[in-house]
């Protein structure tokens, strides 16, 4: 049986008891059942949502981080590399932007003097072709810092989880009663 807690409950927080321990980030939308949230290693979230997408998007918004500024150009297949992996003391060092065929895309390289030229010309192409973001990232419904965030290609789970279910990982909830 699903966990739904009482009107007068609130979803304080959550912890796991395992070798480590840690708390599990938590979010209570006030209504609706308990999901758990997690990647394939690692419990990752409790929320409390009416729906399976009410929760999922409460994940994206907020319990995963969004990716720093650095990693926007991989959200699009694009990475920056130099001659120097290749030979370790070139004469000139050159910056390579490249896009990975991986992604049904046309293969892309363009050289640069510097990296962040190459940088530039990778978000250049990102804005100018309204290029999709590459598996593994999605932009948040309400974004925050760059508004993308990354997924675990691994596998993810929201499930709602039995008392028995939480006893068995080890998930101690913390909630609050409004008395």
């Amino acid at each position: 049986m699903n966990i739904t807690l009482e009107d007068n409950q609130m979803l304080h927080g959550a912890v796991w008891t395992g070798s480590y321990g840690y708390r599990i980030r938590t979010y209570d939308d006030a209504f609706g059942p308990l999901w758990l949230y997690r990647t394939a290693d690692h419990l990752t979230a409790m929320v409390r949502a009416q729906t399976f997408e009410g929760a999922y998007e409460i994940v994206e918004d907020e319990i995963l981080e969004p990716i720093d500024a650095d990693d926007v150009i991989e959200a699009y297949g694009f990475y920056v590399t130099s001659n120097r992996h290749d030979h370790p003391k070139p004469d000139k060092e050159v910056w390579y932007a490249k896009r990975d065929t991986n992604f049904h895309q046309e293969p892309m390289e363009a050289a640069f003097p510097t990296e962040r030229q190459a940088v530039a010309y990778c978000l250049e192409r990102i804005q100018e072709e309204e290029l999709d973001l590459v598996e593994g990232y999605a932009y948040q419904p309400n974004a925050t810092g760059t508004g993308i965030v990354s997924h675990c290609l691994s596998g993810e789970y929201l499930e709602t989880p039995t008392r028995e279910y939480l006893h068995e990982l080890g998930i101690c909830l913390i909630l609050e009663t409004d008395d």
